[in-house]
């Protein structure tokens, strides 16, 4: 019974393989065409525009060059930033109203929102910095 089985798979397996190597071209009656049942020529048109994924590793990447700045006398370079002469200490809240201390001269004073010191105007106050305004500069102190 077991040599019967045997024979049995193995003649299906064989069958299998036979049929995968058959010709299904010569066994067909009608004209063969690539368009399968019910497509269009316009459906079976194959598009080669697309960017090919390995020719972009094996190309080298162009290396950019780096653009040197012409050289600038010491009229042109721009000046360096004016800091305001205050050192910020801190912030202190009473109610709605927030005061700034800083440090002008050696000497602590509490200011607001919109004070002037000396060209300075305040313009913000955060709790790790103060914004002062001259003019349309800006100039950000740090919590010291």
């Amino acid at each position: 019974m077991l040599t019967v089985l045997a024979v049995v798979v193995w003649g299906m397996i064989a069958r299998r393989i036979w049929s995968w190597t058959d010709d299904p071209v010569s066994r067909s009656t009608g004209p063969v065409t690539a368009n399968p049942a019910g497509a269009s020529q316009a459906d079976s048109v194959l598009l080669l525009n697309y960017r090919d994924p390995f020719l972009e590793r094996s190309r080298p990447k162009p290396k950019p060059r780096p653009v040197s700045e012409p050289r600038r006398t010491a009229a042109e370079r721009p000046a360096e930033p004016e800091i305001p002469p205050v050192k910020y200490k801190g912030m202190i809240r009473r109610g709605t109203r927030v005061y700034a201390i800083i440090v002008r001269d050696a000497s602590p004073e509490t200011v607001l929102r919109g004070d002037r010191i000396g060209e300075y105007r305040l313009d913000r106050i955060s709790e790790d910095s103060v914004v002062f305004q001259k003019g349309s500069n800006r100039y950000v102190v740090k919590r010291e």
